[in-house]
């Protein structure tokens, strides 16, 4: 809360900052009168100089008698297959990198592939593993091999 004290005084400074604000448009709207040009006419130099020159239009120097079409141009030609050699050799050697790291990607997934396809067939030699273990449990009791009747199987039917 504000005391009645600090209330007179933020009172009287806003009274001052109107009077201020106020006293600031008079001038602005003396200072431009309608019409009036916004920039003053005799404006301080800061030490600036303006010159003006007659031949602005300066032609451009001629070139230089060596560079003639006759110009040797064999070093720089030399320069340049070197230039073309070193990029090609970087090109290769990342080209080379490049299908490394390929054949390494398609290395894994083959590689997963082929432990997809292991897992399940060893699941599945596992599982006939164990219907060959039941076909011989009843196939053999204690060890013993079971003989087929001399006179074949019969129905139970074909007695009646």
């Amino acid at each position: 809360m504000i005391d009645e004290e600090t209330r007179r005084h933020l009172a009287d400074l806003y009274r001052e900052q109107d009077r201020l604000f106020s006293e600031h448009a008079e001038w602005t709207v003396q200072r431009q009168a309608p019409g009036a040009s916004p920039v003053r006419k005799s404006q301080p130099d800061h030490g600036l100089l303006y010159r003006t020159n007659e031949d602005a239009m300066v032609d451009a120097p001629e070139p230089e008698p060596n560079m003639s079409a006759e110009t040797d141009w064999a070093k720089w030609e030399e320069w340049m297959e070197g230039h073309k050699n070193l990029l090609r050799e970087e090109m290769l050697e990342a080209c080379g990198e490049a299908m490394g790291m390929l054949a390494v990607e398609i290395k894994k997934d083959m590689r997963a592939e082929r432990d997809a396809e292991m897992l399940k067939l060893k699941s599945e030699i596992s599982e006939l593993k164990g219907r060959v273990d039941v076909l011989l449990s009843l196939i053999t009791r204690g060890g013993d091999v079971i003989d087929l009747p001399k006179a074949g199987w019969r129905r139970d039917r074909d007695r009646a």
